[in-house]
């Protein structure tokens, strides 16, 4: 298993420099005391073991659906109520993090995006500098073009059920 890095050069890292960017403030120079960034992050109450202060000073962590008391099913409900489509989840095609539901939707539904992920588990195959590891997309270090999903068979949804937001959710 790779490690999760998604969530720190992806997105962590893309906002504080966007926020250093619209404050004024360039790369290497501190953040003026006297300015601070307020900062909201939409999770719900039920991943509240997520909420953590900002590591900088300058920014103030907020969490809008924790303050206001809401589940992930208040969401929903809520996108129902108001006719809005329901977000996808916000993980990458090719995340070694997803279970065979995952896989098998994806392969069914999306045959696109599924052979474009087969390529990329192609791709990242022989990319370790030790010639005897080799690398893959899915957990049974088989190509994933020949693996047979069974999405009945009671694997833990990492997304669902052991995120705590380290790696793209």
């Amino acid at each position: 298993m790779i490690r999760r890095q998604c969530t720190s050069e992806y997105k962590i890292l893309v906002i504080k420099k966007k926020i250093r960017e619209l404050c004024g403030v360039v790369k290497g120079k501190r953040f003026p005391k006297d300015k601070y960034v307020e900062q909201w992050i939409g999770i719900s109450k039920d991943e509240i073991q997520r909420m953590k202060p900002a590591r900088d000073p300058y920014i103030l962590n907020r969490h809008p659906l924790i303050e206001a008391n809401m589940s992930r099913q208040d969401c929903i409900n809520w996108m129902n109520k108001n006719k809005f489509p329901l977000p996808e989840k916000s993980a990458c095609l090719c995340c070694p993090f997803h279970d065979d539901k995952y896989w098998q939707n994806l392969k069914t539904n999306k045959p696109d995006e599924f052979k474009d992920v087969v390529e990329f588990d192609k791709k990242i195959r022989d990319i370790s500098k030790d010639p005897n590891m080799k690398n893959y997309t899915h957990r049974s270090c088989k190509p994933l073009d020949e693996v047979d999903f069974n999405p009945d068979d009671n694997q833990l949804d990492m997304f669902n059920n052991e995120c705590f937001g380290v790696c793209g959710v």
